[in-house]
Formats: structure tokens, C-alpha cells, sequence
């Protein structure tokens, strides 16, 4: 039963909603990739954040994030 979330940290930044795309794909590849080798069961469904970056550089911080379970000595956020 996929029941928790898990999400990436360190988040990646983009300058603009148009440099998104170049992030995103690489950053779920590389965190699925990264889940899946400690044994944690991916789902298909994902989830992109974005959020503009309060120190007021500009820059769009973007976070991806699975519905995901895990075994017994995998640790999640929920």
C-alpha cells in the first residue's frame, strides 16, 4: 500500500517557469532512481512543487515527490 510521500532534498532551482522542464525530468530520474536503491516501493503517481525563492534572488525552487512505501528499514516522512 503506497500510504506516505517521499520527497527530494536538496531541491533544485530554476530561473523561470520556461527553465522548468530541463530541471524536473532529471531531478525525478535521479530521486527515483535513488529511492528504488534503498528499497523503497515507488508509485506511478508524482508531484512537482514549485515555490519562489524567498532570499529574493528570483530564482524557482523545485521539489519532486512520490507516493511511496517502504520497507521495514526505510525510513519516510509521512
Amino acid at each position: 500500500m503506497l500510504n506516505q510521500c517521499a520527497r527530494v532534498q536538496p531541491y533544485s532551482s530554476a530561473k523561470s517557469f520556461n527553465d522548468i522542464d530541463p530541471v524536473i525530468g532529471p531531478l525525478f530520474d535521479q530521486f527515483y532512481i535513488s529511492l528504488t536503491k534503498v528499497g523503497v516501493n515507488v508509485g506511478t503517481a508524482a508531484l512537482a512543487t514549485f515555490e519562489v525563492d524567498e532570499n529574493g534572488e528570483g530564482m524557482i525552487i523545485v521539489a519532486a515527490a512520490y507516493l511511496a512505501s517502504r520497507g521495514d528499514s526505510v525510513k519516510l516522512c509521512s
